[in-house]
């Protein structure tokens, strides 16, 4: 019986594009394969060197056989100077470098394909060389920064940029900020301990935001602001379309979390309308998802889970009721539902005020014993719903597809 080479029935465009998903190591280790694979890698348009030694990253350029790079990542390398980090790079600048994964250079940089940039644990010499580096790419769409240090507080400012994925969870202090000027963004995502720590300039094309916020405050006074700096915060995403927004509330035992979120909200008036957003994945407090539902009239789908934290107590759902339930919410998924009393009254609430819901997925915990799953089950099941039509399913939350 005769085995047969899918692969190597391919073209070699098809092959050095597969390779192009893996490191440049692995890719040079195909050579063995057969004498056709012996220098393929060599015209493979990605270089993945990231921690690779100094002798291996001098002799892939060597027998590099590309005029073009889609995709250049170096870092984490113990090299013998700066010279030589900036004569690899200079390597990729000239074969009109698409995407990089790199920490920039000093002095006038410009990389008129590059769309992509990746900046992984830039360093303090970064707010030098920032502003330089962006400028020079006038064609700029995705721009990825992966932890910024204290010491990074400077501004980004690009008119191309669409895609901005910033990981600034450090112990940043919120006068620490970082300044953001992308009037074209479209897509924003962040991962940060305190919402002070950005500002941004207009988001008017802003349509999608993926948003992480963790709460490490110690002091009464801490936590006011980050909550009041996370209401300004969220105001300024009303444009989008698409919200993915996760809020810890990680307080201090010693702390009243309730009664200073309830402060914040009763003295800090949040009534920005977010009338273009559909889908809603949220996992905060009730509180927050209260104002949503109040604020958001053309909400379609709505994800929520409670996040964890020492947020209690009952939240009453809105006096009026809002429009999204009425006119538009036609999905709402549940996660981890541990059958508490506040829980039963937002779905009863939902089930009763949301005219057009074709279904609810309940996504309860496992930690719950039987019987309590069973009663939580009938109890909700007995809830009125509008329309009677609707459909609800209960699943344990580790079955449940979010």
């Amino acid at each position: 019986m005769f085995s047969i080479d899918r692969i190597g029935d391919l073209p070699d465009s098809v092959i050095c594009h597969i390779l192009s998903f893996i490191r440049t190591k692995n890719s040079v280790r195909t050579s063995v394969l057969a004498r056709r694979w012996r220098y393929l890698w060599a015209y493979v348009l990605t270089l993945d060197l990231y921690r690779e030694n100094e002798k291996f990253i001098a002799r892939a350029m060597q027998l590099s056989r590309v005029y073009t790079l889609n995709t250049f990542r170096i870092g984490k390398v113990r090299c013998s100077g700066r010279q030589q980090m900036e004569t690899w790079i200079t390597f990729a600048l000239v074969r009109n470098l698409k995407s990089c994964r790199v920490i920039p250079i000093s002095g006038p940089v410009f990389l008129p394909r590059l769309k992509k940039l990746y900046l992984i644990d830039p360093k303090c010499e970064v707010n030098e060389s920032l502003p330089n580096l962006i400028s020079g790419c006038p064609v700029l769409e995705e721009f990825i920064i992966v932890y910024i240090p204290d010491v990074f507080a400077r501004n980004v400012s690009s008119p191309t940029v669409k895609r901005l994925s910033l990981n600034l969870v450090s112990d940043c202090r919120i006068s620490n900020t970082l300044d953001i000027n992308a009037p074209a963004l479209e897509y924003l995502e962040i991962n940060s301990s305190s919402p002070g720590q950005i500002k941004f300039g207009l988001l008017n094309s802003l349509t999608e935001a993926d948003i992480w916020l963790n709460n490490y405050n110690r002091t009464k006074e801490d936590m006011f602001l980050y909550y009041r700096l996370l209401l300004e915060f969220i105001g300024r995403l009303c444009n989008v379309k698409c919200l993915s927004l996760y809020i810890s509330s990680n307080c201090m035992l010693s702390l009243n979390c309730t009664e200073i979120v309830d402060s914040v909200f009763s003295t800090w008036s949040w009534t920005t309308s977010f009338r273009n957003l559909t889908k809603l994945e949220l996992s905060a407090d009730y509180r927050f998802l209260s104002k949503f539902l109040e604020l958001a009239d053309n909400l379609e789908i709505l994800i929520f889970s409670e996040s964890r934290g020492k947020i209690e107590g009952w939240v009453e759902p809105p006096q009026r009721v809002p429009t999204c339930p009425l006119s538009r919410l036609r999905t709402i998924k549940l996660a981890n539902i541990k059958g508490k009393r506040h829980e039963f009254e937002y779905i009863r609430y939902l089930l009763n005020n949301a005219r057009v819901l074709e279904t609810m997925k309940i996504g309860y915990t496992q930690l719950l014993d039987s019987e309590k799953q069973i009663r939580m089950l009938k109890e909700i099941s007995r809830f009125r719903r509008e329309p009677t039509a609707c459909e609800v399913v209960f699943v344990q939350a580790g079955n449940i597809a979010f």
